[in-house]
């Protein structure tokens, strides 16, 4: 299992005076962080993820997607694989309330396109879904969706614990027990990070520190998945959800309790 964390001014520079380690860097290859692609390949393995297309799963304009760009730049930064979320934005259908067929139609057609164009293997990420995500159909946070796809694409899963807490809480689930619906033999990647609790809105899934919960969900997934990558979803540059969100401190604390819990059910 190899650990991953977002790419950071400050990540890289816990790296450079080795006070922790990666095995790669997550980073996307959109406008606001191509030009550091080079300096973070230098450091670490990458893995790309966001590819600057604003890909989701329900797309109705698959034919602006420049995948001669994207599979060059994947190649050059020897990403072993990428994500897609399981989002379906309302605005990509006629009908404001598109049906479960539909959605899930739409699904296995943008996704068999990003699967035979894609040079590397692609993954399908949760979503979240709330009352505060609703710019999404609820079906993105469906379970029984990634049992379809997997099995009919034969695409492997990301995990999104933020997102998986977020939909669970809105369905009044417990979260492992909103986990176990899930395809795990399909899980290949989790990503984690600490969430929020909004008084308003509910669980709210914002890049935070992990806490403590967090840690025991994930040493309880990792007993139960042959993950292949660990992503710590905290910090980053440029995005709101990501300002002010890259302390060098909390980092720090972050990888080295993951690297525990890896030594531990490795």
């Amino acid at each position: 299992m190899k650990i991953g964390c977002n790419f950071s001014e400050e990540l890289l520079d816990l790296l450079e005076e080795n006070k922790v380690d990666v095995d790669y860097i997550k980073i996307p290859i959109d406008d606001l962080c191509i030009g550091h692609t080079d300096r973070v390949k230098s450091i670490r393995p990458i893995m790309v993820h966001y590819m600057g297309y604003r890909e989701r799963t329900s797309m109705k304009d698959m034919e602006t997607v420049d995948f001669e760009w994207i599979n060059s730049k994947l190649n050059q930064l020897s990403s072993p694989m990428s994500a897609i979320h399981c989002f379906a934005a309302r605005e990509d259908f006629e009908n404001e309330e598109p049906s479960f067929d539909e959605v899930i139609n739409r699904m296995l057609n943008v996704l068999g396109i990003w699967k035979e164009k894609l040079s590397v293997p692609v993954a399908i990420e949760n979503y979240p879904y709330s009352d505060f995500y609703t710019m999404s159909h609820p079906i993105t946070s469906d379970p029984r969706l990634f049992h379809i796809l997997t099995e009919k694409l034969d695409i492997n899963i990301t995990l999104d614990i933020g997102h998986a807490k977020t939909s669970a809480s809105y369905l009044g689930k417990s979260l492992k027990d909103y986990i176990l619906e899930f395809p795990l033999d399909r899980v290949v990647e989790l990503h984690v990070n600490g969430t929020l609790n909004d008084p308003e809105h509910g669980i709210r899934d914002k890049h935070l520190e992990m806490e403590e919960e967090d840690y025991e969900v994930v040493e309880w997934i990792l007993r139960k998945c042959s993950i292949k990558y660990l992503t710590l979803e905290y910090g980053g540059i440029g995005r709101p959800k990501e300002q002010g969100r890259s302390n060098v401190d909390s980092i720090e604390r972050q990888l080295r309790r993951l690297s525990r819990i890896v030594e531990r059910v490795r």
